[in-house]
């Protein structure tokens, strides 16, 4: 992503982000983005980045970037910790490079891109063309995805410290907080409803279907019961006229044969009686009526043959279509057994179906079923840890009324012995002589800063932006506020009244101790204030 200023501006992205209405945004006011190496910019392994680059690093809610992940297919382990490396290697990545990295957290750009927009610009030194005008509307996940992911939060280690790292290193808004999504019981009790109402749903349904199945397969076996036994008379019927054809053709075979043999010995006695008649002519007229009987009886050998020779022909025209009549019966058995044998074929491929769509569906119930009680474990421990916190916040109230009370009867009697001179004088002495103790050692202002670090109530940012000469010199703000800001009564966040809790705790103010410091390792414990309209209970992030 190329910006109209000096710098070649490079974008990073934790998992899950939603790309696409910030890529709208930044073309909107004049930003091209390449989509290239999103996720990986800032993992690199480099201890220092070219100077003529710079870098826009985005983030989301850890609770619903996992629950995306989740919903996308990906394991829930595995979503958040690809989700708390990215987190760790983008915050590391901004400590290296402070000067030329900006942090911004998501929901603060969608929900007001004016102001977030012109701080990028300004500590980017980038130009803004047009101002978008478009609005957002995030996209939550699914109700279930974000009560496993917020259940993987709270078993991760440090994530409360991590959380509160990228709220300091990020661009701060006003009058929106960095807190994590709110997950209402009511709303995970109708997601259980539903789910129960669909899972019965899907189990009336596999009833009518293995129903619907055993009706089709009797229906089915009926039918093939009765086409079989019509199948076997026609088969019966069929070998019948065959070996009825079969007996028919021998016969006329048989028939035929003699014919021939007969018609043979009529064409010898034919040959026979032409010779003799032959023979008669040559006599005298006295054998004429011989000849005239001999000519009679070959006339009607003739007639006899031919009456004969016409029958034959008559039962060859017989023997032909018999013969035409059994090859398509023949045929049609053939086609029957065929349509049988594609039906049985069909039968068996829909039954195979229906066994695969019933073992499917009984794997999806049993998959539901567990996802369900172990949702209704969580639902019940959610539900203690809730009525715990509850008995926990009703007896700190208990705790910080009695607190208060005390603090205004020591703060009275305060009063009463600072009018008297001698205090006066001696609280001056002992004054005097913590302010010719010794600064702390370095190993000291090391494990101050650590304990500071992990506290949550230093913003980073915040003090950078509100400090300018600070920024300027290029110290670590977090060393300047142990060693001078304290003392200039300069504030680590917007929260923290430095000023105040000196005034009002005295004795931190007598030990010269930093009020950060004094805090995080005693205040909190003792239920102090820090800020006359601030209390730490109000904080989304308890310090480490």
């Amino acid at each position: 992503m190329s910006g109209t200023g000096k710098l070649n501006l490079h974008l990073g992205i934790t998992p899950e982000a939603d790309r696409h209405a910030i890529s709208a945004l930044f073309e909107q006011a004049g930003w091209s983005i390449s989509t290239n190496n999103l996720n990986n910019c800032y993992r690199e392994d480099d201890a220092r980045a070219p100077e003529d680059k710079g870098f826009l690093l985005l983030h989301s809610h850890p609770e619903e970037a996992i629950a995306h992940s989740i919903a996308n297919g990906t394991a829930p382990e595995q979503a958040a910790e690809e989700w708390l490396i990215a987190a760790n290697a983008m915050v590391r990545f901004y400590k290296r490079h402070r000067k030329q990295t900006v942090m911004v957290f998501v929901p603060y750009l969608l929900a007001d891109p004016d102001a977030q927009l012109t701080a990028i610009a300004s500590h980017l030194k980038l130009s803004v063309h047009d101002w978008p005008t478009t609005t957002f509307k995030v996209e939550h996940a699914p109700l279930l995805e974000r009560l496993m992911a917020i259940q993987l939060l709270q078993k991760a280690p440090d994530t409360t410290a991590l959380l509160a790292q990228i709220d300091a290193c990020s661009i701060p808004q006003t009058g929106i907080s960095y807190c994590p999504p709110t997950l209402e019981l009511n709303d995970v009790n109708l997601e259980l409803t539903t789910l129960r109402n669909n899972i019965e749903e899907n189990e009336q349904q596999t009833a009518r279907l293995q129903q619907e199945v055993s009706q089709q397969l009797d229906t089915n076996q009926k039918a093939e019961t009765i086409y079989r036994a019509e199948l076997i008379d026609t088969i019966a019927n069929l070998r019948s006229t065959e070996n009825a054809n079969r007996k028919l053709n021998k016969e006329f075979k048989d028939q035929r044969l003699q014919y021939e043999i007969e018609l043979a010995q009529q064409k010898e006695q034919q040959e026979e009686l032409r010779s003799q008649l032959q023979e008669m002519t040559s006599l005298s007229r006295q054998g004429r009526r011989e000849n005239n009987l001999l000519l009679e009886q070959l006339h009607l050998v003739q007639e006899e043959l031919e009456a004969k020779i016409h029958s034959l022909n008559q039962l060859n025209e017989q023997l032909l279509k018999t013969e035409t009549k059994r090859n398509i019966d023949l045929q049609k058995l053939q086609e029957t057994e065929d349509a049988l044998q594609e039906s049985e074929k069909q039968q068996k491929e829909e039954l195979a179906e229906h066994k695969k769509d019933l073992n499917q569906t009984r794997a999806t119930l049993s998959r539901t079923e567990r996802t369900i009680r172990k949702l209704e474990s969580q639902l019940t421990a959610q539900q203690k840890s809730d009525k715990e916190s509850a008995e926990y916040r009703d007896q700190q109230d208990y705790s910080l009324a009695a607190a208060n009370y005390r603090i205004q009867c020591l703060q009275t009697e305060l009063n009463s012995l600072k009018n008297n001179l001698a205090f006066k004088a001696k609280t001056l002495l002992i004054d005097l002589k913590t302010r010719l103790r010794r600064k702390p050692t370095a190993s000291t202002l090391k494990r101050q800063a650590e304990l500071v670090g992990r506290s949550g109530l230093f913003n980073e940012s915040w003090y950078l932006k509100t400090y300018p000469d600070v920024a300027e010199k290029g110290v670590d703000p977090i060393l300047h506020y142990l060693k001078f800001g304290a003392e200039e009564s300069r504030n680590p966040s917007p929260e923290f009244d430095t000023g105040w809790y000196l005034s009002s705790h005295p004795d931190v103010a007598k030990e010269r101790m930093n009020p950060v410091v004094h805090y995080s390792r005693y205040g909190q414990q003792e239920g102090r204030l820090i800020s006359p309209h601030y209390h730490p209970s109000l904080r989304t992030h308890n310090p480490a």
